[in-house]
């Protein structure tokens, strides 16, 4: 009886040591309940990351979650509270840096009404103290966690600030962690963690600038209260003191695709510092047209001219340019996260046939132009502020030859879920 007294200790200490090393990541999760007359319970999906520091064991095998610290008469509840790992998860977990990754689904009833503000949660293993923190909120904010969103906003510079016909919007994709990617020898096993990833979005945005101001000219034309002005053969035209603007318009449509593979190690999804490698295959295609606006008109003179002269008068049409522009190269993005902040920075050189600086400056006066591949640069950065969905972006994008100055573009924007987008349309 004293020797199965020892073995049951000796066994109950083994699975009490097994389960101390069975740990759940820390992380927040946001869900903002959406209810209508017909649907009055939502079920939300819950990520999580357990860290298994041990080995496997089949007589314990099951992990028990639990929901707490929920002020609300009805508080949500986990759908599968207890998960079961089996040896091939085990397995899967130890290629991926010994972590786990697996869904909990919560259910939330009837909680709209009561629901004020943020209301905080803590989700854990039960008999541990490490959690998860779940928030619901009665405002729409954008999840992190989900690697597609839609951004919309507007371009802007420092000096005319935001426009509101510089319209931007775009729907991204940033996997950064989709499965293990690695050269290596035949029948080298070697475990390793999850470091392909994908970053792809397409994007239109719109740009309204003045790239010619004349404070003081002079511009004549004919209207119908001038034609009805006759000097024998010869009709009026008029000549006005004015404000010329040159006013130039970019529509701009891009699609790019950039897989990327992760140099760092620890996955790309906790806070830390993580560098990667990637392509980078791009095209856009602009529509640049250019108009000319008078403003401040006064009446200097009225001329006469034949009939036959009125062309010479006839206000100058609009003048569109459709340009498509390729771009393959290689880059170095960095990605830096801290809670719910986050800085990218994206660094890529390559060839691309974009017109050169030179050629953009005559665009006005010329119908077509050659087209050359030449060397580019792009230096991207994204500022997110991941609570709210809040994105600040640039862009410069320049050619790598002489008299081809860099293009420089900055956008505010707030990023949707793609989900939450479409429920609210």
């Amino acid at each position: 009886m004293r020797y199965l007294t020892v073995i049951f200790l000796i066994v109950f200490l083994s699975n009490q040591k097994a389960i101390c090393q069975v740990t759940l990541l820390p992380g927040t999760v946001t869900i903002h309940p959406v209810y209508s007359k017909q649907r009055v319970t939502q079920i939300d999906t819950i990520p999580i990351k357990v860290r298994l520091d041990t080995v496997f064991n089949a007589s314990w095998n099951t992990l028990t979650f639990d929901i707490r610290r929920f002020n609300l008469p009805n508080n949500p509840v986990l759908i599968n509270p207890v998960i079961t790992i089996t040896q091939d998860r085990w397995n899967r977990a130890l290629n991926n840096g010994r972590i786990l990754d697996t869904l909990l689904f919560l259910t939330t009833s009837n909680i709209l009404d009561t629901l004020q503000g943020d209301e905080i949660g803590h989700l854990q293993i039960t008999g541990k103290d490490d959690y998860m923190t779940i928030r619901l909120s009665d405002r729409d904010l954008y999840n992190p966690n989900k690697p597609f969103w839609i951004e919309v906003g507007s371009n802007f510079d420092f000096i005319d600030g935001l426009e509101p016909n510089n319209f931007f919007a775009g729907v991204f994709l940033h996997k950064r962690d989709i499965r293990p990617f690695q050269f290596r020898k035949k029948n080298h096993t070697k475990s390793h963690s999850s470091n392909l990833g994908i970053f792809a979005g397409v994007f239109e945005s719109k740009a309204i600038a003045t790239v010619d101001k004349i404070d003081l000219g002079v511009v004549q034309y004919y209207d119908k209260n001038s034609l009805v002005l006759k000097q024998g053969d010869s009709v009026g035209v008029f000549s006005d003191s004015a404000t010329i603007n040159n006013i130039q318009v970019v529509k701009n449509i891009g699609l790019f695709f950039s897989p990327q593979i992760r140099l760092t190690n620890g996955s790309a999804n906790i806070d830390g510092l993580h560098v990667s490698a990637s392509l980078w295959l791009e095209l856009q295609w602009q529509r640049i047209s250019y108009e000319v606006q008078y403003s401040n008109q006064i009446r200097v003179d009225t001329l006469y001219r034949p009939v036959a002269q009125l062309y010479q008068y006839s206000p100058k049409p609009k003048k569109e340019i459709d340009i498509r522009s390729h771009y393959f190269g290689i880059g170095l993005p960095v990605f830096f996260k801290e809670n719910d902040a986050n800085v990218f920075f994206n660094p890529v050189i390559g060839i691309s046939n974009q017109p050169s600086g030179a050629i953009l400056k005559n665009l006005r006066e010329i119908n077509d132009f050659e087209r050359k591949w030449n060397l580019f640069y792009v230096f991207q950065f994204r500022l997110n502020e991941e609570k709210y969905g809040i994105a600040f972006t640039g862009e410069v994008r320049g050619l790598l030859q002489k008299n081809s100055p860099p293009f420089v573009s900055l956008a505010l924007s707030k990023k949707f879920d793609l989900k939450r987008f479409i429920e609210f349309k």
